[in-house]
């Protein structure tokens, strides 16, 4: 039998052909379509394409080739899955999208933080604008002397635990200053027996202005009589004092023998009121007093200078109160104020009342003073129609003195308060 040719076909064999290893030669992934490119002239019986300009910019050379593929099984073709940003048909490769930088987003948020900061101090300290209130019984001129300043005044009234808070006359009357302009935070009394007109009531005591028509008319007189532009009020009842007091952790205050007897009869009197068991004070000199005997001390009035001494003592718990309170922290503070709201009632906002208190704190080292008024060298004790009375010798210079110490500079008074002064010297003179 003749052997075939060569130019014959042969039968196939058992053994399959042997496959071409898809792994030989280097091998360069083409951007646009993920295709393997075998070097040029690779293609058997194919001469080598021609590179033109347009495919020299479209499609890169093995040296400028960004990544290599794996070697796959059988010469399978490598596939990037659907939506990768090379997986592209045509035309040039989109860039990869750039990941924003950590850094950048952090400084971007601190930088906004810092804003929000500025923006929220500016307008915590930002001055007060008060405009004419007839119905409060602020006056153009009083108007005008509290504008555009740093400095608040909040009235304060305090009312007993145990009597109508809608009907009963303030015990206690102060207006509280936060001073940031002079860096000090100031409290003014306000005799309670103190002989002003009263709007729709006539003349009588500053203190029947409560019992008359509430902190807005007790509000509304102080300002017709002292030319004040006071528009926020805080009304506290003795509780207050005992809540305040505790949470701070107490007050040491000087005590003589005879404040400590009385003291103590009227811890004896709270206790029952308010069902605590407080402890008597024992001895005299420097005491410290938990929330009844703090609020014992403040009710003293027949020691002393009577009424007089009793404002003095007032001043002195909330002196006491305020320094302890400075040196607590923000969180602190709020706390406080959280302990203290049940037991007040404001016509002050949330905002209002946090920006007070923080232009308080802002004053950590400030110096806090106190002013009675009417001022003791400028004050007449006598009676009318058989009730006795805290006659101002002159409205208009307890005016000045008022104002003087709240503002710190020279006061004319208004007209209005001129024709109340000449009232009152004719009475307080028979």
């Amino acid at each position: 039998m003749r052997p075939p040719s060569s130019g014959t076909l042969r039968r196939a064999s058992a053994q399959p052909p042997k496959r071409q290893t898809p792994c030989e030669g280097p091998r360069v992934v083409r951007r646009t379509t993920g295709r393997i490119q075998r070097p040029e002239g690779a293609r058997q019986g194919q001469p080598p394409r021609r590179r033109t300009a347009s495919n020299a910019q479209r499609r890169p050379s093995a040296a400028a080739a960004p990544e290599k593929l794996r070697c796959q099984p059988n010469g399978a073709r490598h596939r990037r899955p659907a939506g990768h940003p090379r997986y592209r048909t045509g035309g040039p490769s989109a860039p990869l999208p750039k990941k924003r930088s950590r850094k950048k987003l952090w400084l971007s948020l601190a930088a906004l933080l810092a804003a929000l900061l500025v923006a929220t101090y500016v307008v915590l300290i930002w001055p007060v604008f008060v405009t004419v209130s007839p119905s409060r019984g602020i006056s153009l001129k009083a108007a005008t002397e509290a504008s555009g300043k740093r400095i608040m005044n909040v009235a304060v009234f305090g009312i007993d635990s145990r009597s109508d808070v809608a009907g009963a006359r303030s015990d206690s009357i102060m207006i509280v200053t936060s001073d940031n302009k002079h860096k000090k935070i100031k409290a003014t009394s306000l005799m309670r027996d103190t002989y002003v007109q009263i709007p729709g009531h006539d003349y009588g005591k500053l203190n029947a202005a409560y019992a008359y028509g509430g902190p807005t008319l007790a509000l509304k007189t102080i300002n017709t009589n002292f030319d004040t532009a006071v528009t926020d009020y805080i009304v506290i009842n003795f509780n207050c004092t005992i809540k305040v007091v505790n949470a701070v952790g107490g007050v040491d205050v000087d005590l003589s023998s005879a404040e400590v007897k009385v003291l103590n009869d009227y811890v004896d009197n709270i206790n029952r009121t308010n069902n605590t068991s407080a402890k008597h004070i024992t001895g005299s000199g420097t005491k410290h007093l938990n929330g009844v005997q703090a609020l014992a001390y403040s009710r003293i009035r027949y020691v002393g200078n009577g009424d007089f001494g009793r404002t003095q003592r007032q001043r002195t718990v909330m002196q006491k109160v305020l320094n302890k309170a400075k040196k607590m922290s923000l969180s602190k503070q709020y706390r406080l104020y959280k302990t203290i709201k049940p037991y007040i009632k404001t016509n002050m906002s949330n905002a209002r009342i946090f920006k007070f208190l923080f232009n308080i704190a802002l004053i950590r080292n400030a110096d806090f003073q106190q002013q009675q008024i009417p001022d003791a060298n400028q004050l007449s004790l006598g009676y009318l129609k058989g009730q006795s009375y805290v006659f101002p010798m002159s409205l208009s210079e307890n005016v000045q003195t008022l104002h003087r110490f709240i503002y710190e500079h020279t006061y004319s008074p208004s007209t209005r308060t001129q024709d109340i002064s000449e009232h009152i010297d004719t009475v307080w003179q028979q």
